[in-house]
C-alpha cells in the first residue's frame, strides 16, 4: 500500500438515477472499495 498521503477522495456516483434506482448498501460498499484503494492510487509506481 502506497504511503502517500492524500485530503481527499471525490467519488462521483452519478446523478439522481443511481441515488433512487440503486441498493445504496451496493453503493456504500463502492465507495468503501474506493477510499481503501485511494493510497493504491496515490502512490507513484
Amino acid at each position: 500500500m502506497g504511503t502517500n498521503r492524500f485530503d481527499t477522495v471525490l467519488i462521483q456516483a452519478g446523478g439522481n438515477n443511481v441515488v433512487r434506482l440503486h441498493n445504496l448498501n451496493g453503493v456504500r460498499g463502492d465507495i468503501e472499495s474506493a477510499t481503501r484503494r485511494a493510497p493504491e492510487v496515490a502512490s507513484p509506481p
